[in-house]
């Protein structure tokens, strides 16, 4: 089975730093680059783009609110979906642009914070997403969230689609196939060895149980088909030594390739 695994990066600022790329870069297969709105800036971009070019990881655009001071993470209101999809396309044309000065094509884009979880929700700004997408390459994947509006706009759109079927963070690690919020701590499940077990059954198996208690497998023979083709790591900690997916990817089977367009995606049928 080939997993692409992907992380956000390219979160510094100006003067100040977050996270350390470099060393991410040794590990995933695709990055998620922030463009500048919540997280980034001209300097950021090329230095992280220059950085995953040299390792041969695939890059891609991570479009935000315009909100540096909340990290994305607030709703921005007042503005429109035809305008959110102007401040999208001018994210995504300014790191295509930078991309191509490195010599590294722009392969996928993938939202962030509150711009991608209100647009996993609201039909009127997925399709927004998409169409900002669409306007520039239609020939980038679109990464979403499973079974939410965003992949149905894509689809509609007939974008290239990657579903992100699993995130890891730095203690936990959660499904985010029937919702786009992490599941609660409460439910349990959130130890080191829990977390090693889920990621191990979801990229080995394509199996693995939600917090509501569905479990999925990706198998002919069941109803839901969601294979976890493109984990996310949310931070640097959470694929250092010792963390679930280091214990798991690529040691135990699965292998990491940068996300391609002929990619399985975990959208489509499993045959």
């Amino acid at each position: 089975m080939l997993i692409d695994l992907n992380s956000y990066m390219g979160e510094s600022f100006g003067v100040w730093t977050m996270g350390d790329d470099a060393c991410i870069l040794e590990i995933v297969s695709s990055a998620n680059i922030a463009c500048g709105f919540h997280a980034g800036d001209p300097e950021v971009m090329h230095n992280t783009l220059s950085l995953a070019h040299a390792r041969g990881v695939g890059v891609g655009a991570h479009p935000g609110f315009y909100d540096l001071q909340g990290f994305g993470r607030r709703q921005i209101l007042g503005d429109s979906p035809a305008q959110i999809e102007r401040q999208i396309v001018y994210q995504i044309g300014a790191m295509q642009a930078l991309a191509k000065s490195v010599g590294s094509p722009l392969r996928h884009v993938k939202t962030h914070g509150a711009l991608g979880n209100l647009a996993a929700e609201d039909p009127a700004l997925a399709q927004a997403v998409a169409r900002a997408i669409a306007s520039v390459d239609r020939d980038l994947i679109m990464v979403v969230m499973p079974g939410m509006e965003t992949e149905k706009a894509a689809l509609a759109l007939g974008l290239p689609v990657r579903c992100c079927t699993i995130r890891i963070k730095r203690r936990r690690v959660f499904c985010a196939c029937w919702s786009n919020r992490p599941s609660p701590r409460s439910a349990g499940g959130h130890c080191r060895r829990a977390s090693t077990v889920f990621v191990s059954m979801a990229t080995r198996r394509g199996r693995w149980r939600c917090a509501r208690g569905l479990r999925n497998r990706a198998s002919p023979s069941r109803r839901f088909r969601r294979p976890a083709t493109n984990p996310c790591a949310d931070a640097g900690a959470a694929i250092r030594p010792g963390s679930p997916a280091r214990r798991v990817v690529p040691r135990r089977g699965p292998a990491v390739r940068r996300l391609l367009p002929h990619l399985p995606s975990a959208s489509s049928p499993v045959r």
